[in-house]
């Protein structure tokens, strides 16, 4: 502001305003993290989620009665994932392109089981994280982990490490690091 002055330059709001903006930027950041979660929970059990389901069920070994609490959804298209945020209220252009700069309307995504990156205190997913059903994906080797770019300068948040919040919810003393958090989800070895 000192600056801006010297220069006879002059800001259209105070400090406070500023801060309570980039709150009410945030809070809708995390809305609308939050309800793309939610769609692809409700594809991952419904009809389109079946071959996901029986992937996660009968590869991997999670009991599916579990894969909701485990917040699992399934990425379905682009297409759906923009009509779903339209239908759930974040259908100005402001907030669709918030959504493509977060990195959420990626072709990569399409076909993913995905799930939410929560903070420390395990408020507001601030990140997601997906994996192919498969090694082999759109006929071509692919990765089979994504996670969303880092937004720092969308969310203000740093890198922070996957399941933290469980762990210290848990008083957790030893943490096991993973390359991705798929491993770190997976039920014990029988």
């Amino acid at each position: 502001r000192r600056l801006a002055a010297k220069v006879n330059h002059h800001f259209e709001w105070t400090p406070e305003e500023e801060a309570a903006r980039t709150a009410r930027e945030r809070f809708r950041l995390y809305h609308l993290l939050d309800a793309v979660l939610m769609n692809s929970q409700n594809v991952l059990m419904g009809p389109q989620g079946e071959e996901a389901r029986e992937y996660l069920t009968r590869e991997i070994g999670f009991p599916e009665s579990s894969l909701l609490g485990m917040e699992f959804g399934l990425y379905d298209s682009i297409r759906e994932m923009q009509n779903h945020l339209k239908e759930s209220g974040f259908g100005n252009d402001g907030d669709l392109e918030l959504a493509g700069l977060m990195g959420l309307f990626q072709d990569e995504w399409e076909g993913r089981i995905v799930g939410p990156w929560r903070d420390r205190l395990g408020r507001c997913v601030f990140n997601l994280w997906g994996r192919t059903l498969s090694p082999l994906f759109g006929g071509a080797l692919d990765a089979p982990s994504l996670r969303r770019p880092r937004s720092r300068a969308l969310t203000g948040s740093t890198d922070i490490p996957y399941g933290l919040n469980r762990a210290l919810q848990n008083k957790r003393k030893h943490l096991v690091m993973v390359q991705n958090p798929f491993p770190s989800l997976l039920p014990p070895l029988k």
